[in-house]
């Protein structure tokens, strides 16, 4: 595609969101990424940056512990799963909490995802926190019961602060295993089956476009990922990942998010939108692979 407009790109690491934001102002860095939605009016009021936000193939989930691999309790059982995700106003939180930076998803995968069968959102679990209530009750939690919540990026504290209250409302109190900061750690208990009650992850798919990526990534039985052992899940995204027939690569997937949905193994929260701050006179594609593109950028 040629020579590269711009001669030199230096890199830096700054940990702390709003050391980022500082020196995207100040003009002491000329790109930042994964900035949280809570600055987006901050970097948008300065006369210096101009902020890009891209819906990207990353989504925010919670996962349940489903089989027990780290935590028997009532997670264990669907009704309470469901009930979980039926407390909680995911709308609300990306409208209000979010300030709109994000976009609602209703099932395991992202619609950028090859395979997505938007047939799955009629399975997905709205806000209706009497359902929730109802759900408990029938369980045999009605006065509620404690679970972990773990998570490990700063863009998660917020939406999970919200949906802790929507919990408690419903009478279920949430410990917080916070990671930020230390995700090496958090990875370390994940991959060794430690994480207890509700793992909230954040998934890119490896930039691969395929339904594939996500579902074989937490749902096969032999991934250090999975926390819901289900057979005939394994079974059909096996037969998908050995299969070169599109269409019947299709119709397993849509099998797949269908039961995910309906067994409550995961709350999809959202699309993720990566946020980025930019100086005004740096033009930049960046892609929803969250891939700046370096190479073709110039300055005007």
């Amino acid at each position: 595609k040629g020579i590269p407009k711009i001669d030199n790109v230096i890199c830096r690491t700054i940990p702390e969101i709003s050391t980022r934001v500082a020196e995207v102002i100040s003009g002491n860095i000329d790109f930042g990424m994964n900035f949280t939605p809570d600055v987006w009016e901050i970097l948008e009021k300065s006369s210096n940056v101009a902020p890009l936000e891209v819906p990207i193939l990353r989504v925010d989930f919670w996962q349940f512990d489903g089989s027990g691999v780290a935590s028997k309790g009532p997670w264990n059982d669907r009704r309470v799963r469901q009930a979980i995700i039926h407390a909680i106003d995911r709308k609300a939180i990306i409208q209000k909490v979010m300030g709109g930076h994000g976009s609602e998803l209703f099932g395991p995968c992202n619609p950028l995802h090859w395979g997505y069968d938007p047939a799955v959102n009629q399975y997905d679990y709205p806000y209706n926190p009497e359902k929730a209530k109802a759900l408990l009750k029938e369980a045999g939690y009605e006065k509620g019961f404690p679970i972990d919540l773990w998570y490990y990026s700063a863009t998660q504290r917020q939406p999970n602060q919200a949906a802790m209250g929507y919990l408690d409302a419903v009478g279920i109190k949430v410990s917080v295993k916070e990671y930020v900061g230390n995700t090496g750690q958090y990875l370390k208990f994940r991959d060794a089956h430690k994480i207890t009650g509700i793992g909230n992850e954040n998934w890119g798919s490896y930039n691969i476009f395929d339904a594939d990526a996500i579902l074989s990534a937490y749902f096969m039985i032999q991934e250090r990922k999975c926390y819901n052992l289900d057979q005939e899940l394994n079974d059909w995204l096996q037969e998908a990942r050995e299969s070169v027939d599109p269409t019947k690569r299709k119709a397993l997937y849509s099998k797949a998010q269908i039961k995910i949905m309906q067994e409550a193994y995961w709350m999809p929260f959202y699309v993720i939108h990566q946020i980025y701050g930019r100086n005004k006179n740096l033009q930049i594609v960046v892609g929803k692979d969250e891939v700046p593109r370096f190479n073709e950028a110039y300055w005007k």
